[in-house]
């Protein structure tokens, strides 16, 4: 019972100490005054070639954020597309965010299962051995491809390879995401 008393007092002191040393900066970036870090969750909703901006889900660090959306200085945002959700952590300048890192959230939920019917220089077609139907998937630079559990490129893949295709959905197009094939 006196360890118990003693932890909930230990925890009062921190929960009541805790705003003292936080701080806002100009984005209304609440944080301890020894980090200027933000992280946040959202949906890319356009890039250019320096950056990306994001549609905040949620947020631990950001508040009073104008139309729900924060720009974002990214060093190469290439592998991520308008649609994307992903999670963003990085520093803050004034009002500048610079990412440090960013991870595509979830897996995709789509599976497709069948071989490889056509190829071309983006995009590849599945068709289920089962049910016959067809699918085309486009790959880019974020499509991770492995043949026999080795790390490959769209290059490798042949007609007649067979395996699973994880891929997303954006805007009727469907993009490969994890192509796993075997031969």
């Amino acid at each position: 019972m006196k360890k118990l008393l003693g932890l909930l007092a230990l925890v009062a002191i921190v929960f009541t100490a805790t705003p003292a040393l936080a701080h806002n900066n100009e984005l209304g970036l609440k944080r301890h005054q020894s980090s200027d870090k933000f992280m946040t969750i959202g949906t890319i909703v356009s890039t250019t070639s320096s950056g990306l901006t994001l549609k905040v889900e949620t947020s631990a660090h950001l508040k009073n954020i104008a139309n729900g959306q924060v720009n974002i200085v990214v060093s190469n945002n290439a592998e991520f597309k308008v649609g994307d959700r992903v999670a963003v952590s990085g520093t803050v300048n004034g009002v500048t965010l610079t990412a440090v890192k960013i991870h595509r959230l979830g897996t995709p939920a789509n599976k497709a299962y069948g071989k490889v019917t056509a190829k071309s220089d983006s995009s590849i077609s599945v068709q289920n051995t089962v049910t016959g139907a067809v699918l085309t998937f486009n790959i880019d630079g974020s499509s991770k491809i492995t043949i026999n559990g080795e790390a490959k490129t769209l290059a490798d893949v042949n007609v007649g390879d067979a395996g699973k295709v994880k891929y997303t959905n954006s805007n009727g197009s469907l993009w490969a995401r994890i192509l796993s094939l075997f031969r």
